[in-house]
């Protein structure tokens, strides 16, 4: 991939997908971009209709567009930091296990743990800040953060509740959540790799076991 760093609101990216397709994609630079993004979308939508000429089009990414977007990630990381031969394995076994993956995509907040989560002082919880990293992905993402810092019996109260309280869900929720959170260090390479900053890299090196 390479970028276009003119625009004063967005990046663009200029990519090929592994079936040889290209995609611009567009990359907002500021976190308030989101009744900017939606006017556009609107606007496209109208001027599509009218135009001879190809205007962007509003995708969704989809469960199998999300795997393939971990898989690069993973190829990326490993050029880059470098990573252990066992968690090599781990991650690749990870994302050839079927099973594990469900067949939709909700929105995540994407970092949720408790650092993030607001709280009054009977434990209910008042809000979650920090939304930056929300996107559409595999819901798996946002229990992880609970495993990691109250262990696998809570998560499995976690997901119990999710379900009575109407979420949905997939057998292997419990599993994909606990591959969610070992990938943390794979996550943390690619933040690495975006912004540069060399104490953030060995950090990262250490973790990956490059």
């Amino acid at each position: 991939m390479h970028f276009n760093e003119m625009g004063i609101d967005f990046k663009v990216g200029f990519a090929t997908d592994t079936s040889g397709r290209p995609w611009l994609l567009r990359i907002p630079r500021r976190t308030d971009m989101g009744p900017q993004i939606n006017s556009e979308k609107a606007i496209l939508e109208l001027v599509s209709k009218h135009l001879s000429v190809q205007v962007p089009k509003w995708q969704t990414a989809t469960p199998e567009d999300i795997r393939s977007e971990i898989a690069n990630r993973l190829q990326l990381v490993k050029s880059e930091l470098g990573m252990g031969e066992e968690l090599e394995k781990r991650y690749k076994k990870w994302l050839d296990k079927d099973p594990l993956w469900p067949d939709f995509s909700k929105f995540v907040h994407g970092d949720l743990y408790a650092g993030h989560v607001l709280t009054q002082p009977n434990s209910t919880v008042s809000g979650i800040i920090d939304w930056t990293t929300a996107h559409m992905s595999d819901i798996a993402l946002d229990f992880a953060g609970h495993l990691n810092i109250f262990g696998e019996n809570s998560l499995q109260v976690l997901i119990d509740e999710y379900q009575k309280l109407g979420g949905i869900t997939w057998d292997h929720l419990f599993e994909q959540s606990v591959e969610r959170a070992a990938a943390a260090p794979l996550t943390y390479g690619f933040f690495t790799i975006e912004t540069q900053d060399e104490r953030h890299i060995q950090g990262a090196r250490a973790q990956l076991g490059g």
